[in-house]
């Protein structure tokens, strides 16, 4: 099984992948930021296709080692299009999840994170091209929901066919 975690920085993704990854036996994380730091010389907008390459690349290897994966970054339309269709042919099911905590929310400080300008601009960004609404995957406004709360609504979504 692969779970995709959608949505803005600070939505919550790292954390909730982070509990799956606890709490579905035989389950990697793919955290596509630490893709992205492989291509610092790029700008952002220049690595993205690369980092979504990456990421497919990385997913489907640990797929056909057996293992579930939850891979975490915010994603558009086309590319998880691609992502998706990446994986026919592997058998396993694809979940996507957008976290997507009211705008005043994901601009707070959240979870001990401070929040720089740079951070709170790119949400900003974000929002305006509307990666908390998507028109793919499940949406889970998630600001009233502890992280475990998050964790219980998608492992109770995915349990029919997986774990």
């Amino acid at each position: 099984m692969v779970i995709y975690l959608n949505g803005s920085i600070n939505s919550g993704k790292t954390t909730v992948a982070k509990l799956l990854v606890r709490r579905i036996p035989q389950t990697i994380h793919i955290e596509v930021d630490d893709l992205r730091h492989f291509a610092e010389c790029l700008s952002l907008e220049d690595a993205i296709p690369f980092c979504v390459e990456d990421a497919i690349t990385l997913t489907r290897r640990w797929v056909e080692r057996g293992f579930n994966v939850v891979v975490s970054w915010p994603i558009s339309e086309p590319h998880h299009r691609r992502f998706v269709r990446s994986l026919d042919g592997t058998g396993v099911p694809v979940y996507t999840f957008t976290l997507s905590p009211p705008l005043a929310v994901a601009l707070r400080d959240r979870g001990g994170r401070q929040l720089t300008e740079r951070e709170r601009s790119r949400i900003a960004q974000l929002y305006e091209t509307g990666i908390h609404t998507p028109s793919f995957g499940m949406v889970i406004d998630n600001s009233d929901q502890s992280p475990e709360e998050t964790v219980e609504e998608i492992a109770t979504a995915v349990r029919p066919t997986s774990y």
